[in-house]
């Protein structure tokens, strides 16, 4: 009897989850026969022998586990492998190391920083402590918008204006106390049209015309430069007029306060839309804040734009009086009305005009090209006429009238200066002479002040 492929039969049998067994085998030896105990088969037919059993299956060996999860620890290793027995298990299996874990968030450090809801040193504001302010410290009326930055510095994007409430903030351009369109003045407080795309053309020609027009439903675009006798506030809208010279000559531009209702500012431009080409500007506050008068010198066929303005929030309706002169002769005089209590300046020039009167007064002085002025006071008052000229040496004196009796006169030596005054009853009229030492001529200025 041999013992067959213990080994090796079982195992292979084994692998392959077949039924493994040992397997007895009798071996009849050769020659055979007979009922030798050791011989062929046995009397009647030698039988076979009862089968080998299969002997016991091997069993699988536990599986091992999982630690828990690992960090950045060691690497855990594999547990050792199973034998092969009648069979072995598998060895368990190896861990996992365990994981490292995070350190600690650094603090801050002390002292005194942005941020820490505080309002200390050169901080302007941290986090909600404004430092008591609000949007009305910058101009709106609605106190809520205010905001502090990441930088302690106070940030007002936030605040906005209240368009409709009579009142210019910041971002509008005008409020008229509405949010209507199509009255110069935006639903969103903005100028809807540049009043110099349509001026109002005047051809003046020598004399005085008065014209009458009204602010209500204008529109809003300029603003007047700061000058002598001018505020320069505006913002308001306004009402442009082109008005063009047919001959050369002082020309004069005249709101009355009696023909007007509201505050107003009047200036001129020689281009419309450009600022810096301003002539004159006054804002006056006589009776409704009216009485402006502004003036120049103008070539023949010159166009100057006369800007009718409001000197605040009201409009309404307004009289305007232009006057062109060559106010170089009695026959031909510059004229101008003065009211209020602002200073008026008055501009003229000499150059092409003659000598037609030489001061009584003053050493005769005048002997050079002079200029003519009727100026009437609306109000009882000592007045001072001051003046200045960058061209020539000025001599001033005044006179009744034109040709009558001359009251005052200065011409100070060596200096383009001169000044006088007159005391006058209310809605007199004085002539002013405008005169030069020898034959300079040029530009000049008269400012009038009480």
């Amino acid at each position: 009897m041999k013992l067959l492929g213990l080994f090796g039969a079982c195992f292979a049998i084994g692998l392959s989850g077949c039924d493994c067994r040992t397997i007895i085998i009798h071996e009849q030896p050769s020659g055979g026969g007979g009922n030798d105990p050791q011989g062929g088969f046995p009397p009647g037919g030698g039988g076979f022998g009862a089968d080998g059993g299969f002997g016991a299956q091997g069993g699988f060996g536990a599986q091992g586990g999982f630690g828990a999860q690992g960090g950045f620890g060691a690497q855990g290793g594999f547990g050792a492998q199973g034998g092969f027995g009648a069979q072995g298990g598998f060895g368990a299996q190896g861990g996992v190391g365990a994981q490292g874990g995070f350190g600690g968030d650094g603090g801050f450090g002390g002292g005194i920083f942005c941020g820490d809801g505080e309002l200390n040193g050169n901080e302007e504001c941290d986090g909600f402590d404004l430092g008591g302010a609000d949007c009305s410290d910058f101009g709106f009326v609605d106190p809520d918008g205010l905001e502090c930055a990441f930088d302690c510095l106070i940030d007002f994007d936030g605040c906005l204006p209240t368009c409709g409430n009579m009142v210019e903030e910041p971002g509008e351009f005008c409020d008229d106390g509405n949010t209507n369109n199509g009255d110069g003045c935006s639903s969103t407080c903005n100028a809807e049209e540049d009043v110099c795309d349509a001026p109002i053309p005047v051809m003046l020609s020598p004399g005085t015309i008065t014209l009458t027009g009204t602010l209500i439903g204008g529109t809003a675009n300029h603003l007047p430069t700061p000058d002598t006798g001018c505020s320069a506030v505006g913002g308001g809208p306004e009402v442009v007029y082109a008005v063009t010279a047919s001959q050369e000559g002082h020309f004069v531009a005249y709101l009355p306060s009696s023909g007007t209702n509201f505050n107003t500012i009047l200036y001129t431009r020689g281009t419309c839309t450009n600022e810096n080409s301003q002539l004159s500007c006054h804002d006056n506050n006589a009776g409704q804040g009216s009485g402006e008068v502004v003036s120049a010198w103008v070539s023949a066929g010159e166009t100057v734009f006369v800007f009718v303005d409001t000197g605040g929030a009201g409009v309404g309706n307004y009289e305007l009086s232009l006057d062109l002169s060559r106010g170089g002769s009695c026959s031909d005089v510059a004229v101008a009305t003065i009211e209020g209590t602002s200073p008026v300046t008055l501009r003229g020039r000499t150059s092409s005009l003659t000598n037609d009167a030489n001061a009584t007064g003053c050493n005769g002085d005048g002997t050079g090209p002079d200029a003519v002025w009727d100026l009437t006071f609306l109000a009882a008052d000592n007045y001072t006429l001051d003046l200045e000229s960058a061209a020539f040496n000025t001599v001033a004196y005044t006179r009744t009238t034109c040709n009558g009796t001359e009251l005052e006169c200065d011409s100070p030596s060596g200096t383009t200066n001169s000044s006088v005054s007159v005391d006058v009853t209310a809605n007199q009229t004085r002539t002013l002479w405008v005169d030069s030492v020898s034959n300079n001529s040029g530009a000049y200025t008269i400012t009038v002040t009480h």
